[in-house]
């Protein structure tokens, strides 16, 4: 509201304008509103990374299994022909030992002597993560064997073993290898892993 007396005299301004201009400073920040939709797509994007970070772990706690029998396979076949007696991998639902075969004449459960040379051997155990499954389909099979007992997979100094087909599982993802009966290097490997 402007307030002139004459023409040329001096203008007024009303009070009540000057002091809603005093008033009403704007102050900087964000809206509730704003808060809550970043606080969401926040959420969103946490929940999304977490999923993915849980499906990457499952996976790799699959393929580590996987890798570390083919590093057992690799060394048992290197260790039999370097020393020109038989290693066995034992297959076990939860692990896999890795060790030089016993003697025949050993008799099972008893200690071989100190100088005999079963007792310089090194056994290596691998045990599977909580909830991996393995399974062997073992070569000639039809069936994949859940290993309700162990089984024995040998490599005799010639390096030859036989071709055997394993299976990790957890949850929907599998990972299934075959090995080279020559080389004891995967042949093939098929997996699902979402």
């Amino acid at each position: 509201m402007r307030f002139s007396r004459q023409p040329g005299t001096q203008t007024f301004y009303s009070t009540h304008f000057k002091m809603r201009s005093c008033t009403s400073r704007v102050i900087g920040g964000f809206t509730l509103m704003e808060l809550v939709i970043v606080m969401l797509i926040a959420s969103l994007v946490l929940a999304m990374a977490a999923g993915l970070a849980r499906d990457a772990f499952k996976n790799e706690e699959l393929q580590n299994a996987g890798r570390k029998l083919a590093l057992f396979a690799k060394t048992a076949r290197r260790q039999a022909m370097q020393e020109n007696r038989e290693y066995e991998i034992i297959l076990q639902s939860d692990s896999i030992l890795l060790q030089p075969a016993q003697p025949e004449d050993v008799v099972a459960g008893a200690q071989p002597p100190e100088d005999s040379d079963a007792s310089a051997g090194k056994t290596l155990e691998y045990r599977f993560p909580e909830g991996v499954k393995f399974r062997v389909k073992l070569w000639g099979a039809d069936e994949w064997d859940e290993l309700k007992e162990q089984r024995v997979w040998t490599f005799p100094s010639t390096g030859l073993c036989a071709p055997h087909r394993f299976r990790f599982e957890k949850d929907e993802a599998w990972l299934e290898e075959t090995f080279n009966p020559l080389t004891a290097n995967k042949q093939d490997e098929s997996f699902n892993l979402p």
